[in-house]
């Protein structure tokens, strides 16, 4: 909105989100050009030239991916393009809920990694979207836990004056532990689809 003649609308649940998000518009004096919504996706209307999602996938019981892909394709205009940036999981790994108990329980409330077939087959036989781009980001975002835990560690005393207690800092380095290697070994990745209609 800032660079080209457009309109955008972004879509939180999260009070935090919406908040600096209204703050950065105002700032940047983007007001009327991005419509901010602290609202459920599904209560958005209107039709788009584009759709990007960052991560939202995940957060979608896979059941329910089927009525989000059709809430795609009513929101997307005929030859707009979708972008979706979301973590999956190898098949032998798609629904077995006892490998992400420990992440589900601490770190990521209700996140979901669907398999790539389970994507695909959520956009369902009727769909008019075309693939038009697979990246796999999973080794970047492996380099990248590294490089946060190192900055975790280097400033664990500044994390401690924040408040946060023993419990905490143990979790959250084994957390970027667990998830420099699962991406690393491929037992996750980090995908972004590009889609057209």
């Amino acid at each position: 909105a800032q660079n080209f003649d457009c309109r955008v609308t972004a879509v939180t649940v999260s009070d935090e989100q919406f908040a600096y998000v209204s703050q950065r518009i105002e700032a940047l004096g983007l007001t009327g050009r991005v419509i901010p919504l602290h609202t459920d996706y599904r209560r958005v209307t209107g039709r788009f030239d584009r759709i990007t999602s960052v991560e939202f996938i995940d957060v979608i019981e896979p059941s329910l991916l089927p009525a989000f892909f059709e809430r795609c394709e009513q929101w997307l205009k005929p030859g707009g393009i979708m972008v979706h940036q979301l973590l999956i999981s190898p098949e032998f790994r798609a629904g077995d809920e006892s490998r992400e108990a420990w992440n589900r329980k601490h770190i990521a409330l209700g996140m979901q990694t669907p398999s790539l077939r389970q994507l695909l087959g959520a956009m369902g036989e009727s769909s008019e979207f075309c693939l038009r781009n697979l990246k796999d980001t999973g080794l970047s975002y492996s380099r990248t836990l590294h490089v946060w835990t190192e900055n975790f560690v280097r400033n664990l005393e500044a994390v401690r004056r924040l408040g946060f207690d023993e419990t905490f800092l143990r979790s959250w380095r084994y957390y970027l532990a667990y998830a420099e290697a699962a991406f690393e070994q491929g037992l996750m990745t980090s995908v972004q689809i590009t889609l057209s209609r």
